[in-house]
């Protein structure tokens, strides 16, 4: 009872206390936190890997690809400009591990050649559905004579590029790994045998 008496008597003690540890506590808070934000880049978005996804690079692909979408939907057009990049970061790892590429003639094959790839027919293709290749033509020349004037057509042209990379490599995975799921015939009967019994 007296402990609680002088308590009491000195209440003004028991508040500066608080206040101090209160005090304490908030700044040992700001001071951790400003080390962790003075470590990291203020740029980067996330890493997969060993992969870093900067801001800058975000942005400029969802301006470029998906400008006339980002008005309507907005969260639809960042969600799948995320799950490019995180694709492309794994996909350009794993590629780089077992040593698969896309060469320079193949790309031009997969823009302009008889492969074209599934991106640049989904992006040019004419009232029919097959892809324009008239006006594929005209920018294989605009490219080539070095007449792409327009910047935001080149980096659209080049954030494409990279895309139909992305694609292919993808592509070269998923067939490596469904052709190394060979069963022979001989071994599925088996299966099929005892799955039955």
């Amino acid at each position: 009872m007296a402990l609680i008496g002088s308590i009491r008597k000195r209440g003004w003690i028991l508040i500066v206390l608080m206040a101090l540890a209160l005090g304490g506590f908030i700044l040992m808070d700001v001071m951790s936190n400003s080390q962790r934000y003075s470590v990291g880049d203020m740029n980067s978005l996330g890493k997969v890997g060993d992969a870093e996804i900067k801001r800058t690079d975000f942005d400029t692909y969802e301006k470029l690809v998906y400008a006339e979408q980002a008005r309507d939907n907005a969260y639809q057009v960042r969600n799948q400009a995320w799950t490019y990049f995180v694709e492309k970061a794994i996909v350009e790892q794993e590629a780089e591990a077992l040593g698969l590429g896309v060469g320079k003639e193949e790309l031009l094959d997969l823009q302009f050649g008889l492969n074209i790839s599934p991106i640049i027919v989904e992006r040019f293709k004419n009232p029919a559905g097959q892809p324009d290749r008239a006006k594929l033509a005209n920018i294989k020349n605009a490219i080539e004579q070095g007449q792409f004037s327009d910047q935001r057509a080149r980096a659209y042209w080049a954030v494409q590029e990279k895309e139909i990379v992305k694609s292919r490599l993808q592509e070269k995975i998923v067939n490596a790994v469904t052709k190394a799921m060979y069963t022979p015939k001989w071994q599925a009967e088996m299966a099929f045998k005892e799955n039955n019994e």
